[in-house]
């Protein structure tokens, strides 16, 4: 590595980032400690985190930030109050007979659907077997659609975990399904 003569002013400056740097990394480091302790001692929360984990492109504080932004997920009636409420509901308007789509609703829980855009571009570039919806969809769509597309269909995903209180199993539930009756039948 080549090395820089730095003035005592540039020496002062860099050594200051690095402390803040250093200070800044320990500080997130405590925090994750403290958000695992906490959800650790919640028994409920910590099967939701868990639940939650199941489904592709969520890790351990992904799944806690959802947790955290939806809360109880049975206030939420139907997927599309769930969708509108996440903002991953286009904006809809009539005119003389005819409805017309817009734009995403503006007015909504950002962080949740930062959150699930993010879990769709994790999806779409990865071998978890929602890519290939994914693929379908941008058959059809520009890409920034079919990632808002895939993003709708997690959020629908992560509801219905949370409320059925059970895991995530993609296409192996229904390979299964259909294995048993087969089974049963033959």
């Amino acid at each position: 590595m080549n090395k820089i003569d730095l003035n005592k002013a540039d020496k002062y400056n860099l050594e200051k980032l690095n402390d803040t740097i250093n200070f800044l990394t320990q500080t997130i480091v405590d925090y994750d400690k403290k958000i695992k302790r906490y959800i650790n001692s919640k028994k409920e929360i910590k099967e939701e985190v868990k639940l939650l984990m199941t489904i592709p492109g969520v890790g351990f504080f992904r799944a806690a930030v959802l947790k955290a932004e939806i809360g109880d997920a049975e206030r939420f009636k139907n997927v599309s109050e769930f969708c509108s409420y996440v903002g991953l509901s286009p904006s809809t308007s009539a005119s003389g007979g005819k409805e017309y789509h817009g734009p995403l609703i503006k007015i909504s829980a950002k962080h949740l659907r930062t959150s699930f855009i993010e879990m769709a571009n994790v999806v779409k570039n990865s071998r978890y077997t929602l890519a290939s919806d994914y693929v379908e969809y941008k058959k059809s769509k520009p890409e920034h659609v079919a990632t808002i597309k895939l993003a709708r269909k997690l959020a629908r995903i992560t509801l219905r975990v949370l409320k059925t209180k059970e895991p995530y199993y993609g296409n192996l539930k229904t390979i299964k399904d259909t294995f048993l009756k087969h089974i049963i039948k033959g």
